[in-house]
């Protein structure tokens, strides 16, 4: 069975997961995908643009999303995949 790690998980990812077969863990450092979940919009200070008047940000989830992000792609993911998307 393959290991899935939501990060900013909901019962609603981890349902559908397991649905399809895959063991939900909470460590990156054990899962074979990295799945990053939708919601509020990316702080375009992490890009180096303005915040525009509609934009709605999340300043500690994109803190700690970008830091997982970055560990994966510092060649700690040792092959694993990212992936991001909402549940329907």
């Amino acid at each position: 069975m393959p290991n899935v790690c939501i990060i900013n998980s909901s019962e609603a990812y981890q349902r559908m997961f397991e649905s399809m077969g895959w063991n939900v863990v909470r460590d990156f450092g054990s899962a074979d995908l990295v799945q990053f979940t939708g919601g509020s919009d990316v702080s375009p200070s992490l890009y180096g643009e303005a915040k525009h008047p509609y934009t709605s940000t999340h300043p500690a989830r994109d803190e700690h999303e970008s830091d997982a992000f970055d560990i994966c792609m510092d060649g700690h993911s040792n092959g694993r995949y990212l992936s991001w998307g909402t549940v329907p």
